[in-house]
């Protein structure tokens, strides 16, 4: 009981130890800090511990769901105007950049920093919870749940019936648990689907188009691309100067020009991770409908005409909503 205790409470919190209360004779009172709860000698069957109500808040904050209520009053009627204007949209830069600090300070080997910087990235995780809560699709609990079941499921040589005396082994369960949620959520393969579409939108945008070149769906010459790219670069300087915003540079290389379209977006107060983000998913959705297209024709990547696959995308920009 005291161990139990003292995760929650300081070492030296204050208890009172009560033997026989009320008997004539044998009620017996100590009051003791908590860590010296069990060295008594006087300790039986009649014995109660009273653990008096916290006066000070900050003794709580151990608990986890301090940190909970906290985030809760910060987005209640009279709480922080920061933290109330916040949505899952806005804060998910937050979310990819406290991460990015968690892994520096993994790397500094400082674990009191590191403490500090998982406490950041839990706090992106309770707010995302309370948003939620507020319109009523999950809160903290659900998500609680939601990964005990997961670690539970993924781990059925610990919680089930399967064994594994090896790393390897264990990896191999994994991948095969992962692959059995993967073929419930999708009814159809997409060339896309090997593709992880959780990490920075750099990396991701540049998966997407490695696995969509690999079926044919590509520019066939360098020129093609740097015509696209400065068909766009167009495009943005005509709303540039339509907004009276200033230009954006261009740099030699791909990196340069990548730096460069950042910049804009600087200038803009727009977040470019977040752009091209929204950028990746709608070529993700308008791919998926040329897949459709070439599926329900029964025609062949290897052999289907460029043409054809132009046609296919315009129908996408078309029919698909403009969100997407």
């Amino acid at each position: 009981m005291k161990l139990s205790l003292m995760d929650v409470y300081p070492d030296d919190y204050q208890v009172t130890v009560v033997r026989a209360a009320g008997v004539a004779g044998e009620e017996r009172l100590e009051t003791v800090p908590l860590y010296e709860l069990d060295r008594l000698d006087w300790i039986d069957h009649l014995t109660t511990v009273y653990v008096p109500p916290v006066q000070d808040a900050q003794l709580t904050w151990r608990d986890p769901f301090a940190a909970v209520e906290i985030v809760e009053t910060l987005r209640g009627p009279d709480g922080c105007p920061w933290d109330r204007k916040q949505t899952h949209e806005s804060l998910r830069k937050y979310v990819i950049e406290e991460a990015y600090e968690v892994a520096a300070a993994i790397d500094e080997r400082d674990p009191d920093h590191l403490a500090e910087e998982l406490g950041d990235l839990l706090l992106q995780v309770l707010l995302h919870a309370q948003i939620a809560s507020e319109v009523g699709d999950f809160d903290v609990r659900d998500v609680f749940a939601r990964l005990s079941e997961k670690l539970v499921r993924r781990h059925p040589h610990v919680f089930g019936e399967g064994t594994a005396q090896s790393v390897d082994e264990v990896n191999a369960i994994w991948e095969r648990v992962k692959e059995e949620e993967h073929a419930k959520q999708e009814s159809r393969q997409s060339t896309l689907a090997a593709v992880s579409f959780a990490g920075p939108a750099l990396m991701v945008a540049q998966a997407v188009q490695t696995a969509a070149a690999k079926v044919g769906f590509d520019w066939t010459k360098l020129e093609d691309v740097w015509g696209k790219i400065k068909e766009e670069m167009n495009e943005l300087e005509i709303e540039l100067v339509r907004d009276r915003r200033r230009d954006a540079a261009v740099a030699e290389e791909l990196g340069d020009l990548l730096f460069a379209c950042v910049n804009v977006a600087r200038f803009l107060q727009l977040d470019a991770e977040t752009l091209l983000a929204e950028a990746t998913r709608k070529f993700i959705h308008r791919f998926q409908y040329v897949e459709r297209r070439v599926a329900e024709g029964n025609e062949s990547w290897a052999e289907i005409s460029p043409e054809t696959l132009d046609s296919y995308w315009n129908e996408a920009k078309i029919t698909l909503p403009r969100e997407n």
